[in-house]
């Protein structure tokens, strides 16, 4: 009989960063001798999804052939297209379960069973300072994104400076441009940004996959939210806020306003006087201990 356990997955940095939790005790309770990613080819041509991944699984395959496996874990909301692998889905709006607890569901475990996420930063030294350290992070990259970012930064970025913190910039495309900083955009790989992320006292991110490497190293993030679900992917070892504006249609994913939005009124009005209230109330409460599992809940995934 086959000793091989297969886990499906398809989709972005978040989702895997997400989905690591339940990796990870799949490895460490030594339940099989061997663990086979079973993906499609986009996860195979993306260099950040491979530089993630590497060392983590014995294989990663976009052939699916059942006699090689014992068991395979098919996870809810990011399975691959392949021939054989069951779809599933899920509607987060009317589970409102976070995204870890469903994975961790799929493989029979719960939150009790967490323990932690799998990122290895590969070290990027910055200067040394005894400024707080604040890394910005843009939503650019795929067509999700797009409803996800916001206009804000660069006047951010201008008037953090000038109140005497230091800034970083990564991330991937342009969203950043005209920012002050220091700027590491397009320049790292995605484990050199999680070393950047993690030598930083705190992360102001759009919602994007950074904002998920920033809960797995420890550093505090403050949220610029507008359509996502906070309930669906709220960061859960470090401290967190979040900055919306409250109008009437967001949050939206996964609502037939979110296919169809076009003017993501929910970002764009959201300030750079927003941000820096909230950061003047959340600075004070960013390194405290974080004990969140107790008010998870503990429904059984179906």
């Amino acid at each position: 009989m086959a000793s091989v356990l297969g886990v499906t997955f398809m989709n972005g940095i978040g989702n895997f960063i997400l989905l690591t939790a339940a990796i990870k005790i799949l490895k460490e309770t030594g339940d099989s001798n061997s663990i086979h990613l079973i993906t499609d080819e986009r996860f195979l041509q993306n260099k950040a999804l491979a530089e993630l991944s590497r060392g983590m699984f014995d294989e990663i395959t976009n052939e699916y052939i059942p006699s090689r496996y014992r068991k395979v874990y098919v996870f809810p909301w990011c399975p691959p297209k392949v021939e054989g692998i069951e779809r599933l889905t899920t509607n987060w709006v009317s589970t409102g379960l976070h995204e870890v607890q469903m994975n961790l569901e799929v493989i029979g475990a719960s939150w009790k069973d967490y323990r932690g996420f799998m990122v290895n930063p590969h070290y990027v030294k910055i200067p040394e300072s005894d400024k707080i350290k604040i890394v910005l992070s843009n939503c650019s990259g795929t067509p999700m994104a797009e409803k996800k970012q916001w206009h804000g930064f660069s006047e951010l970025s201008n008037l953090l400076v000038g109140l005497g913190y230091e800034v970083y910039l990564i991330g991937i495309g342009n969203e950043l441009e005209n920012c002050s900083g220091y700027n590491f955009v397009n320049k790292l790989s995605i484990t050199e940004t999680a070393s950047i992320i993690k030598q930083c006292d705190l992360m102001i991110s759009t919602s994007t996959g950074n904002a998920h490497i920033a809960d797995a190293v420890g550093t505090p993030i403050l949220l610029i939210e507008g359509p996502i679900l906070t309930s669906k992917n709220h960061p859960i070892n470090v401290q967190y806020d979040i900055v919306r504006s409250y109008i009437s249609c967001a949050p939206c994913f996964q609502k037939s306003i979110w296919e169809h939005c076009t003017h993501y009124a929910c970002m764009d009005s959201i300030t750079s006087a927003n941000v820096l209230q909230k950061l003047k109330s959340f600075i004070p409460k960013m390194n405290r201990p974080v004990n969140r599992f107790k008010d998870f809940s503990e429904r059984v995934f179906t």
